[in-house]
């Protein structure tokens, strides 16, 4: 019983102590200067993702003619010089997917190297954390850790206390491994509220799917073909080729993957699921292939018109905004 007692303790103890050392760095960490969001596509990519920047490009581009999509979820491309990188990388997922289908679009929109780079820019001014970052220490971490070293402490003194040790111990892995990984940082949360204070009353088509999603495209013909391109049937609706694009798109690992509206994680299998305002989490990578994803959990990507992860058709919603 006594050896149970030791390996018990090492087990819960060590864990407790680090996440008391983490807290304690963390507490005094040099506060971040102020963030602030640079235009309605980083906006959108905090609200829910590259799901969400993909939806707020296509909307904007349908709205000014220079794309039309048609019935059932066809695409066609009129000449345009791009006005953003976002939409210059629609314009070159549009020349290097064998396929003019919405679905697949989608998908190669959020993959592409313009809605990655995004990612990557507000994650180097701290807005947003990278699937490798860790998450900062939980709230309920601290009770945690403190009635666990407790515990510790209880079984070294009488080994029979090891029992409600490895009970909580247990306990505290359930919370641990439910605990989503957030992609927004608490400095991108406020720069995602103060644009949105700053932007409530815009009438401006970017900023409002943007920020709150499909639902304010005031075209309901274009805002139905785009939520049907991301429901579960969508991929195997009518396609410019007879040729699979998915080995094409998932050839190479993309680290930003969730949020916006519809269903699957980087076109295949779910990358988390989403809830809440701006705080979406989403696994990590999707590899190449089958788009199996790694990382955190549902992403808490926003909450107002649905949202897929990154990709359109069938997995895990990855978050809108209210």
């Amino acid at each position: 019983m006594e050896i149970f007692a030791y390996v018990m303790s090492a087990a819960v103890g060590l864990p407790c102590l680090v996440h008391l050392v983490r807290r304690f760095r963390a507490r005094h960490e040099p506060a971040r200067p102020q963030g602030t969001i640079n235009d309605a596509y980083e906006a959108a990519f905090l609200s829910a993702g590259p799901g969400r920047v993909a939806d707020t490009v296509l909307a904007v581009l349908a709205s000014d003619g220079r794309i039309e999509i048609r019935d059932p979820g066809i695409v066609s491309v009129r000449e345009f010089a791009p006005r953003h990188p976002v939409e210059a990388g629609f314009l070159e997922a549009f020349r290097t997917t064998p396929t003019s289908s919405l679905y697949w679009l989608r998908i190669a929109v959020m993959r592409s190297a313009a809605v990655q780079a995004l990612g990557d820019a507000l994650a180097d001014r701290g807005l947003a954390r990278r699937p490798t970052d860790p998450n900062p220490p939980s709230r309920p971490g601290l009770p945690l850790s403190v009635i666990g070293l407790v515990l510790c402490v209880g079984a070294l003194v009488e080994p029979f206390a090891a029992v409600p040790l490895a009970v909580f111990g247990l306990i505290a892995l359930l919370v641990v491994i439910g605990t989503p990984h957030l992609r927004i940082t608490t400095e991108g949360r406020a720069a995602l509220a103060r644009y949105r204070r700053i932007h409530e009353s815009s009438t401006d088509l970017a900023v409002r799917v943007a920020l709150h999603g499909r639902t304010q495209i005031p075209d309901r013909a274009l805002y139905l073909r785009l939520t049907n391109s991301t429901g579960p049937g969508a991929r195997y609706q009518a396609s410019s080729t007879s040729t699979d694009p998915g080995p094409v798109l998932f050839a190479t690992t993309v680290s930003w993957c969730g949020g916006g509206s519809g269903h699957s994680a980087c076109g295949g299998s779910s990358c988390g699921s989403s809830s809440g305002d701006s705080g979406w989490s989403s696994g990590g990578g999707c590899s190449s292939g089958s788009s199996s994803c790694g990382g955190g959990s549902s992403s808490s990507c926003g909450s107002s018109s649905g949202g897929s992860s990154c990709g359109g058709g069938g997995g895990s919603s990855c978050g809108s905004s209210s």
